[in-house]
């Protein structure tokens, strides 16, 4: 028979925001406020997006400085 795990409650930190409302702590957030993903896989995506962000930004120059070119 499969059992189920419960988050204990006592176990969550101190920085819920529904804690600071005095309403029950079921939103969620408390489980991810204390996970979350390695720190390797962070650091991998972090880096996929600053590289996503410099290509776009490259190409939107190079778009402009075509454009500004070719008006010549």
């Amino acid at each position: 028979m499969a059992t189920l795990s419960v988050p204990n409650p006592a176990r969550r930190p101190s920085s819920c925001p529904n804690a600071r409302w005095g309403l029950p702590r079921r939103c969620g957030a408390c489980e991810r406020l204390s996970g979350g993903y390695p720190a390797d896989v962070e650091i991998l995506f972090t880096t996929l997006l600053v590289i996503v962000a410099i290509a776009v930004l490259w190409f939107a120059f190079y778009v402009v400085y075509r454009l500004y070119a070719d008006q010549r």
